[in-house]
């Protein structure tokens, strides 16, 4: 069993998983290749850790790309944020659909369109809106939160360009303050933020500049909501896209919670072990037992 230092472990995997073509990642988790191993109980790696953990692993993960264009000279996108100045706890949804009206009010060409993601019961879901039309996946249990709301925004974006004519002015409407202020940072190291703002470059020279609102979620916003309940419903599909897949970061912070997962089953289970009465959970130290 998987057992010490799980999170230098978990990084290890996912470092070595990003770099597809090298040596140590095809005999690492190429699963046709046959190697003699001492033990000889397994022949690749991800069936050593799919027999440990007893769960079935996608060793796959979003790729960075990169280009000879610096960050400091990407254009950054249009974000509005007016609505957080607004304190949640104390405005209501009739307040913040009448600022959000008169947001939209201020884009009387844009098209709108809605994303949202989420993780709901260790399963994860995407859905956008573009023209009343919806469109939602189910992506990856290893996919973190802030993956799907980027991923959405990012099918939002390869939406639009594949599909001519192209929108005018688009204006893409997310509840998820986190994505936005993500994409924001051009510096920062999302595999997806650099992917998004490659297709807003690409929108801008096509005449079709893209721009952002932030609105809270759960407001009343009857298009916002719509692509809320989708996201919620495509968590439980049972077909993942193959297509979507997680960052690194993610899919290492998921294989640390399977090990951790799988170690606390059996630190649980042991019947002679008098230490786990008194220590339930077994990353904890004990204090306070004098």
């Amino acid at each position: 069993m998987l057992r010490p230092k799980n999170s230098l472990f978990a990084t290890l995997i996912s470092s070595i998983l990003c770099l597809p073509n090298t040596h140590v990642n095809q005999l690492l988790f190429n699963t046709k290749l046959k190697r003699d191993t001492c033990c000889g109980a397994h022949t690749s790696l991800p069936n050593f850790l799919q027999k440990s953990l007893d769960k079935k692993i996608r060793f796959h993960c979003l790729q960075p790309i990169f280009t000879s264009t610096p960050p400091w000279i990407v254009i950054k996108p249009s974000i509005n944020l007016q609505l957080t100045e607004l304190p949640k706890k104390s405005t209501s949804p009739i307040t913040y659909r009448d600022r959000f009206q008169s947001l939209i009010i201020n884009h009387p060409n844009s098209n709108i369109c809605y994303t949202d993601g989420s993780k709901t019961n260790n399963r994860t879901g995407l859905a956008y809106s573009i023209n009343n039309n919806l469109y939602s996946k189910r992506h990856r249990n290893s996919a973190s939160g802030i993956t799907t709301e980027l991923q959405a925004i990012y099918l939002t974006l390869q939406h639009i360009l594949s599909n001519p004519p192209l929108l005018i002015q688009p204006t893409i409407i997310s509840d998820s303050l986190a994505a936005l202020t993500t994409i924001a940072n051009t510096n920062s190291g999302h595999p997806l933020v650099f992917r998004i703002h490659l297709l807003l470059n690409t929108c801008a020279k096509n005449n079709s500049p893209t721009s952002f609102v932030w609105v809270p979620s759960h407001v009343e916003i009857p298009r916002n909501e719509r692509v809320d309940k989708a996201t919620k419903a495509a968590s439980s599909l049972q077909c993942i896209n193959p297509l979507l897949h997680p960052t690194k970061t993610d899919l290492s912070l998921f294989i640390r919670q399977l090990i951790n997962n799988k170690w606390q089953e059996q630190w649980s289970n042991q019947q002679l072990n008098h230490l786990a009465k008194i220590k339930q959970l077994h990353g904890h130290r004990l204090t306070n037992l004098v």
